[in-house]
């Protein structure tokens, strides 16, 4: 399986070197690592797949998560997000400005006595 996914990369000796860092520090879980790797590289540009592949070797990452999300990230945004960043809006319900209609209404309140005589009748 090795073999195989070494070979759909730019650099196979560069890719089994790496896959062989990964069955070192996950033995039990290479047939998984290797599965989201190959996943992870399908339609993407093999100049990107090597960047990122220079990076986890450079930088000792031995997780296939890690590598798909180094990925993500040399590709940069997504195409439907079109290049702009996350709006955040803040929500503060005590920070004041105009607050929701009904947010001030008190509920009505019971008497004890209602409460009373219901248990004295059970």
């Amino acid at each position: 399986m090795i073999e195989q996914l070494s070979t759909l990369l730019p650099d196979p000796q560069k890719a089994t070197d790496w896959f062989a860092t990964l069955r070192k520090a996950k033995p039990r879980y290479i047939r998984d690592q290797l599965m989201i790797v190959g996943q992870a590289i399908q339609g993407v540009d093999p100049t990107v797949v090597s960047q990122v592949l220079d990076y986890c070797q450079a930088n000792e990452i031995t997780s296939a998560a890690d590598f798909k999300a180094i990925l993500a990230h040399y590709q940069g945004p997504l195409p439907d997000q079109g290049g702009s960043g996350t709006k955040v809006v803040p929500l503060n319900p005590l920070g004041g400005g105009d607050l929701p209609e009904g947010a001030l209404k008190q509920p009505d309140k019971s008497s004890i006595q209602d409460y009373q005589s219901i248990l004295k009748k059970s």
